[in-house]
């Protein structure tokens, strides 16, 4: 900090390199720590509903990424439309996942080596799936979404891609949602309920089983 502070104060050249740098540095890592958020958000909240530490929840992001890159890339679909669907064949895997590997009476410890095997298979699945014969160009790693929103924004001299400040607000936004939920739905309550006390949710009238399944997809 020293050393910076002092090539500021002796050079008005580098001032902007530094605050540009430094401006680059906090979009990023406000994108990045947002989506880690989002991550262990979803993965705390089945926990905390399930008592489940699910192996495949990181597999299933994996999926995801590449359900949007195959639809893109290959299928040329438009990027709402790939984001939209990907989503929902994920949630149809996960909701396998917890229905018929991690429950059915299993143990926390039984449903965790499962699960990570799960997510061993989906590996591979999408690595023999990417080189296989349908994407012949695309057996390239690591493969990369391509940009869907295009140009950048201006913050105090500093461009900033467009994508990121979406990615920032989405991210946001998507919290926001995920805490009303929780906090002023029936739903909400209901999972609030089941993570609490199963069978006190169950005596007045929740399903568990079915709460249970709703945060994991």
């Amino acid at each position: 900090l020293q050393v910076c502070a002092t090539i500021i104060a002796t050079s008005r050249v580098c001032s902007p390199m530094v605050l540009a740098t430094t401006i680059s540095f906090l979009v990023l890592g406000t994108t990045l720590g947002v989506i880690y958020v989002l991550l262990s958000e979803g993965f705390s909240l089945l926990y905390g509903v399930a008592g489940i530490l699910n192996g495949a929840y990181g597999a299933l992001y994996m999926v995801t990424d590449y359900t949007v890159f195959a639809l893109l890339a290959r299928f040329r679909l438009s990027a709402p439309l790939s984001i939209l669907l990907s989503l929902a064949f994920v949630a149809l895997i996960a909701g396998f996942i917890q229905k018929y590997i991690a429950g059915r009476g299993k143990s926390s410890l039984e449903a965790l080596f499962l699960t990570l095997a799960f997510a061993f298979v989906l590996q591979y699945l999408v690595q023999f799936v990417q080189c296989s014969s349908a994407f012949p160009a695309f057996c390239q790693y690591p493969a990369y979404v391509p940009v869907f929103i295009q140009g950048s924004t201006s913050i105090l001299g500093v461009s900033v891609f467009n994508q990121y400040l979406v990615a920032d607000a989405v991210s946001v936004g998507v919290l926001v949602a995920v805490w009303f939920t929780l906090t002023r739905t029936r739903l909400g309550r209901s999972i609030r309920a089941v993570s609490q006390d199963t069978v006190a949710a169950a005596l007045v009238g929740i399903n568990p089983t079915r709460v249970v399944i709703l945060p994991s997809m």
